[in-house]
């Protein structure tokens, strides 16, 4: 018993006069959700306040630096990509303000859109796609309208206007046959072609032209040839560099019967020229030195012919007759009567004889080539068949290498009608010349038909019996 004299004795214990009432779980308060569960307090231990939004501290652990607490983990947070277009779409409102003028107003299908980098890229690219364009268009219709109103032909149309409606006294000053014609009557002029024009139709046409920087154009009435003009550079070019074109040379191609003096040859309306060594009678009075208006009238250009060749010259004598068609006679020294030929109204040419002969032997080689080198400005056989039987090294072949084949209108074939060779003349040896004279006839896809009357003069030298080509003309 000695053993537990040290047991202390239990003290007298207190009981309280009612029990207070114990809180179970079914009457528990609910936590937020998300919210974890509070570790339960040790029996008997009493719950120390601590203020709010600070935890609770472990004993022994040393004092921590204060830090900004991270945000706990819940378990039904969203991903990290999701929480971005969440917050993203919270500051859309923010961004919207700040977009430019009118944007603001954009329904919210295009306001998203613009959100987009991708569109905001795509959309002022394509607005400046159609910028360009428009600005591409409108550069493109100056330039066509530019381009159209630079073309020839509005200046040849204008001119051709002046001989359709017989403006006879503008082209006074601008004719360069008007003083010769009309002896420096103005008035004589204008009312002559108006007389010789009325009730006739007038045509104009574009004819050949061997130098790129001259347009020809020929006029005429009834088909017959009337008069000429040429169209050449201004030296002025457009906004767009395209070149203007102004008037050339306006050349009336008539004779005008005259009131002037008998006793004045150089104003009889009638002339005939031919070879000084012919004798000429008109109305069987036989024209003398006093009749001679004209003397050494060439009958080719300056170095057509080779050197040592030298070219025939025309005397010319003014008459009067009073038949409608003067009588005319020329009689070579030898006799032989000659026929004059009226080339233009009122003026009779009798030329060198034609030599039958060497003509039935070389006409088929120059006709062929005359037809290659047509063709060739029309761009429907190649260079080198046109220069095929042209001399090398001659001015017929630099004049074929340098000509404006780009003239002729669009179409699917071409033939030649009335081919004639004349004035075939023997000039020495080895050199003679002709004129080769035909209508080449374009004919259209549609089959519009386009005649061009072709005039031609060869130069033509023989080699080794055959004939080749050294230099030629365009009428």
């Amino acid at each position: 018993m000695e053993e537990n004299k040290n047991i202390q004795q239990p003290g007298p214990i207190d009981i309280p006069d009612a029990a207070q009432p114990t809180r179970t779980d079914s009457a528990a308060k609910p936590r937020p959700a998300a919210a974890k569960p509070k570790a339960a307090a040790k029996p008997g231990a009493a719950a120390k306040p601590r203020p709010a939004g600070t935890a609770p501290a472990k004993k022994g652990a040393k004092k921590a630096v204060k830090r900004k607490p991270a945000p706990a983990a819940q378990e039904d947070d969203l991903p990290v990509w999701l929480q971005k277009v969440v917050d993203w779409a919270a500051d859309l409102p923010e961004k919207l303000k700040r977009l430019p003028g009118k944007l603001k107003t954009l329904p919210g299908k295009f306001r998203k859109l613009w959100g987009s980098w991708f569109y905001r890229v795509y959309f002022p690219l394509v607005a400046l796609a159609l910028i360009a364009m428009i600005i591409g268009w409108r550069w493109l219709d100056g330039f066509a309208a530019d381009y159209e109103s630079a073309q020839p032909v509005h200046v040849a149309d204008q001119v051709a206007a002046l001989f359709a409606q017989g403006d006879y006294d503008r082209l006074y000053e601008l004719d360069a046959a008007a003083q010769e014609l009309s002896g420096g009557d103005r008035a004589f002029y204008v009312d002559s072609l108006s007389q010789l024009a009325a009730g006739k139709s007038v045509d104009c046409m574009q004819a050949f032209s061997s130098n790129k920087d001259v347009l020809n154009y020929t006029v005429t009435l009834d088909g017959q040839k009337f008069a000429s003009f040429t169209l050449v550079p201004s030296g002025q070019t457009t906004a767009h560099n395209n070149t203007l074109w102004r008037l050339g040379t306006v050349t009336t191609h008539v004779a005008l019967e005259s009131q002037v003096t008998p006793a004045d040859p150089n104003m009889a309306p009638y002339r005939v020229r031919a070879l000084p060594e012919y004798a000429v009678t008109v109305d069987g009075r036989p024209l003398s030195a006093e009749d001679v208006t004209q003397t050494g009238i060439a009958l080719l250009p300056e170095d057509f012919l080779p050197e040592g060749v030298t070219a025939p010259t025309l005397t010319e004598y003014g008459f009067y007759s009073e038949n409608d068609v003067p009588q005319i006679a020329v009689a070579a020294p030898d006799g032989t009567a000659l026929t004059p030929v009226e080339e233009t109204p009122g003026i009779w040419v009798c030329g060198p004889r034609e030599d039958e002969a060497m003509k039935a032997q070389f006409t088929e080689g120059i006709v062929k080539t005359a037809q290659r080198i047509a063709k060739y400005t029309t761009q429907d056989v190649s260079r080198n068949a046109a220069l095929d039987n042209v001399l090398s090294g001659s001015p017929a072949e630099e004049t074929i290498k340098k000509f404006n084949n780009g003239w002729a209108p669009s179409h699917k074939e071409e033939r030649f009608e009335d081919m004639e060779v004349s004035d075939f003349w023997v000039l020495s040896e080895d050199c003679l010349v002709c004129h080769v004279k035909f209508t080449y006839i374009l004919t259209s896809r549609r089959q519009n038909n386009y005649p061009y009357p072709t005039d031609y003069t060869f130069c033509v030298l023989r080699r080794n019996g055959e004939g080749r080509l050294y230099n030629l003309l365009f009428h």
